[in-house]
């Protein structure tokens, strides 16, 4: 059955991708509309986004429905990028057309904080970017993009006509990725690749806001809970000597305004080895207190109130939820960990 819903799903996210272009403005503003509408409606996805909000204490009826408004806002997004990707193959490298880059400023802004990035950025080492799955995705990213050059880790799909999907996106809004196939690679070869990215004093962004089961994730406490996210921000920082940037989001009108927090101050050396371990679990449970602050102010502004594994979270499920079981130390391969 999951094979099949996820062939199913595949097959529909393809079929609209081939039909975006040919999909003028006014169709996809209906679109938004029907799905904002749809959404608090729909009989499974619209009850597990209310039961995941109210485990947490941050549901109400307007917030239910002004988070499936802001699924619509992120079904848009995609129906533009795609628009503007085309039937063909995308290049790197190549500036965001006009009417894409109008779109991506009606629906997303950034405030003065993004001074601190550029601070960050300016000491000469880098920056990891901490990010959230902020709505909508495919905007805020390309949004970041034009205020500072971003590389973004990637999740290399299994699916390659999935990963094609991606890769568009990554093109046509001129944002540089970094994703390699865990096959393909060789030990260590990525936290090589991403070290690169900072040495030239670029800024690599990386999203730890994914849940994972308790044999796999650095723990943290959130929502009263001991969850596990990915270490791979955490670790590349800690490696590195690399800054660490929060981003995170707030509403502004109808757009999606990005803020930002850090750099982050560290109580913990991370100087000799035996100390790095304390330093990643400091790194990370840094992001989780601002990710509990996000989505405490701005629940609607975050997608994965219906993802599966996030629902095992405020579920309670075990697998997801309490004290780590014992896992081998942080490798270099775990800063792969958390990508979009």
């Amino acid at each position: 059955m999951k094979k099949i819903r996820r062939w199913v799903t595949a097959r529909i996210s393809q079929g609209a991708v081939r039909s975006a272009p040919l999909l003028p403005g006014p169709v996809v503003r209906v679109a938004e509309r029907a799905m904002a509408l749809s959404g608090p409606r729909l009989p499974v996805l619209g009850k597990m986004v209310a039961e995941n909000m109210r485990a947490v204490g941050v549901y109400s009826r307007q917030t239910h429905r002004e988070y499936f408004r802001q699924v619509a806002n992120q079904l848009a997004g995609w129906l533009h990028v795609f628009r503007y990707a085309g039937w063909g193959a995308s290049r790197r490298g190549v500036p965001m057309p006009e009417g894409l880059a109008r779109i991506v400023g009606e629906r997303v802004c950034v405030d003065d904080s993004v001074d601190l990035l550029r601070q960050a950025a300016g000491q000469g080492k880098g920056v990891v970017l901490m990010a959230m799955h902020i709505i909508p995705v495919p905007l805020w990213l390309a949004r970041l993009n034009q205020e500072c050059r971003v590389t973004v880790l990637g999740r290399y799909s299994k699916d390659e006509r999935h990963q094609r999907i991606k890769e568009r996106w990554w093109h046509v809004t001129d944002v540089d990725y970094v994703a390699v196939r865990k096959q393909d690679q060789q030990p260590g070869s990525r936290l090589a690749e991403m070290s690169e990215v900072l040495r030239q004093g670029r800024i690599m962004a990386i999203t730890p806001d994914l849940a994972r089961k308790r044999t796999e994730g650095k723990p943290v406490r959130l929502f009263d809970r001991q969850v596990h996210l990915p270490s791979g921000a955490a670790v590349l920082s800690v490696v590195t000597g690399a800054p660490l940037v929060m981003i995170s989001a707030k509403p502004m009108g109808k757009r999606t305004c990005l803020t930002f927090r850090g750099p982050f101050e560290a109580a913990v050396a991370a100087d000799a080895p035996d100390d790095q371990a304390a330093a990643i679990a400091e790194r990370m449970q840094w992001f989780a207190d601002g990710l509990e602050t996000f989505l405490r102010q701005h629940a609607p502004l975050w997608f994965f109130w219906g993802d599966k594994r996030w629902t095992g979270v405020f579920r309670g499920d075990p697998r997801y939820v309490g004290a780590a079981e014992p896992s081998e130390p942080p490798t270099p391969d775990d800063v792969g960990e958390g990508g979009l």
